[in-house]
């Protein structure tokens, strides 16, 4: 079974050289989890909001709109993460005063602090942790 995600995007079918183990993955969303790994960052007492964004179950650009939409607050991330996984990853804001902390059914947002505006060169990469079973 291909993904609605990997066929949006030309993916019809994948091929190895070799029969496999007879395992699945993406039983369930902590079968599959992603974690983006960034560089230090050097926190200041002004500058971009940086958030720590932790989803479950829904794609990166409807938790943004979400988020955007019931708490009036626009963010930039390095990158889209897979809706069928568990998902932790960076998110900038221009945004000043006050930070709370967002929860939802499918995601968490955390303020971490204050830093210069951050690019894709200081993301190291993903961190994956898979479970085949």
């Amino acid at each position: 079974m291909i993904p609605e995600i990997d066929k949006s995007i030309g993916i019809e079918v994948y091929s190895t050289h070799f029969k496999g183990i007879g395992g699945r993955i993406k039983s369930d969303y902590d079968s599959f989890i992603v974690e983006e790994v960034i560089k230090d960052v050097r926190f200041l007492n002004e500058g971009y909001a940086l958030y720590r964004l932790e989803k479950v179950g829904i794609d990166s650009n409807n938790v943004l709109n979400d988020i955007e939409k019931k708490h009036n607050l626009r963010l930039k991330i390095f990158g889209l993460k897979d809706a069928n996984a568990r998902t932790i990853q960076y998110a900038l804001s221009k945004r000043r005063g006050e930070h709370k902390e967002v929860m939802s059914k499918n995601y968490s947002l955390k303020f971490i602090g204050y830093t210069d505006y951050l690019t894709r060169d200081l993301l190291i990469g993903n961190r994956f942790k898979i479970k085949i079973l």
